[in-house]
């Protein structure tokens, strides 16, 4: 068995397709178990996979004992799942950060005579300008936007 591993580790890291495919094949359902169970979520389980096979293509050539490719192709796919979640609370935070922002922003026009509030809320490219500034800088240009019009 492991003389029969070696040679198909032998012919992918030759970049001989088929041979890293059958390599691969066996381990599928096992690879969506393990993404799934890290990510919960069939799409980024998917996303893990295909970025695992594709990293194992490009690395093969790194593998240095044959008969570990399960356990080097399940570590790839792990870091990968680690990844796709670091990425994912990122955004998350990023959202939150923005959406609170945006309602401080918001909240801080109720402050600003009604003729104002209605020229800067109506004001779309104001808006637009302040929904993709980063957060430090959202008070310097919303402090800016009430000195020009008061």
């Amino acid at each position: 068995m492991n003389k029969e591993i070696s040679k198909v580790v032998s012919r992918a890291k030759e970049h001989d397709a088929d041979a890293f495919m059958q390599l691969v094949q066996p381990y599928t359902k096992k690879m969506y178990q393990t993404a799934l169970s890290i990510l919960v979520n069939d799409e980024d389980a998917a996303d893990a996979i295909q970025e695992t096979i594709l990293n194992c293509w490009e690395k093969i050539h790194t593998l240095k004992e044959s008969q570990y490719f399960y356990t080097w192709m399940t570590r790839i796919l792990i870091n990968n799942c680690y990844d796709i979640c670091k990425k994912r609370a990122r955004l998350r935070f990023r959202d939150m950060t923005l959406r609170r922002e945006k309602n401080r922003v918001l909240s801080g026009l109720m402050f600003i005579p009604v003729m104002y509030q209605v020229m800067i809320t109506g004001c779309n490219t104001v808006h637009l300008f302040i929904m993709e500034l980063c957060v430090e800088k959202m008070d310097v240009v919303f402090m800016m936007t009430v000195r020009k019009l008061i």
